[in-house]
């Protein structure tokens, strides 16, 4: 049994809202797999920077709601299909985190399909100078497979025990008061990119060392857009050569922060050339200093 992506969908140019984006993101992916939203049975919001500041309810029961997905089992008679529907707040890690919790529920026989929605937005659902993420939209359909030679293997994730977070965003509610919904501050220490660099190489450092991931047998390099030629440095350190392809989209997106991956892999499959049995390794850093990696299999 394994996990693998059965479909994707990416919109850069969504509606003005992290709910309204991921809606359609998900309506297209869905639509584009044949499945129907009823036969989703997880529903996982990564997105971080969301409409108005809403820190209550999660975000991903109201996507949930738009979709019409399995809302009242009572009342539409299907007392045997729901659809658990949460957030992830992990930043650019989001997605593997994700992946790595609809693989145990794959795993365990509780689920078939899982939805991954991703997308971030000034509170203020504005183009907002100082928003430092570009506003993208993304869904990767996961599926459960038979064919264990497929899909998702390995999942590594490591976390920083030293201090400080690299990034930061923040609301001063005392100073902003009711106009806190609209405004947010953002923090960025001068070394964060060196520093998420350095620390997600020493993950994939570790993760070679143990015999985990053959960097020689990686066709393609699918990872977070902090900067130009962030995938390239830490792919250098990893140890994969130049017959891998680097997925580099930061001239084309910017940092589109939790759909970095979902982008990724999407331009990727759009273009036609993965073929069976490639290698795809993922690689996403944020703010924490935090770093997860996964391998795939087409």
């Amino acid at each position: 049994m394994a996990t693998i992506i059965k479909a994707s969908c990416a919109l850069p140019n969504g509606p003005q809202s992290s709910i309204g984006m991921s809606v359609a993101a998900a309506q297209q992916c869905l639509a584009g797999a044949g499945v129907a939203p009823g036969d989703v049975d997880l529903l996982i919001n990564i997105g971080v920077f969301r409409d108005d500041n809403i820190i209550e309810p999660a975000m991903a029961p109201l996507i949930q709601q738009q979709l019409g997905m399995n809302l009242d089992p009572v009342r539409h008679h299907h007392l045997h299909r729901s659809t658990l529907s949460f957030d992830i707040n992990d930043g650019e890690c989001g997605f593997l985190t994700a992946a790595g919790i609809a693989d145990s529920f794959f795993r365990s026989g509780q689920a078939q399909y899982a939805l991954v929605v991703s997308g971030d937005i000034h509170p203020s659902k504005t183009d907002h100078p100082e928003f430092p993420f570009k506003s993208v939209a993304c869904a990767v359909l996961l599926a459960r497979t038979d064919d264990d030679r497929r899909g998702f293997s390995d999942f590594h994730f490591k976390t920083s025990a030293a201090a400080g977070f690299g990034f930061s965003a923040s609301v001063d509610l005392l100073a902003n008061g009711l106009k806190s919904r609209g405004c947010m501050t953002f923090s960025v220490e001068d070394c964060y990119i060196r520093d998420l660099m350095v620390f997600a190489s020493s993950l994939m450092d570790d993760v070679v060392a143990a015999g985990r991931i053959d960097p020689a047998a990686i066709d393609y390099v699918v990872a977070s857009q902090q900067a130009k030629g962030f995938g390239s440095v830490v792919a250098r350190a990893a140890g994969v050569n130049g017959v891998s392809q680097i997925i580099d989209l930061f001239d084309e997106y910017g940092d589109v922060h939790t759909s970095s991956l979902g982008l990724g892999y999407h331009h990727l499959a759009g273009g036609g050339r993965m073929k069976s049995n490639d290698r795809i390794l993922f690689i996403a850093a944020g703010s924490g200093l935090s770093a997860a990696c996964a391998q795939y299999v087409v």
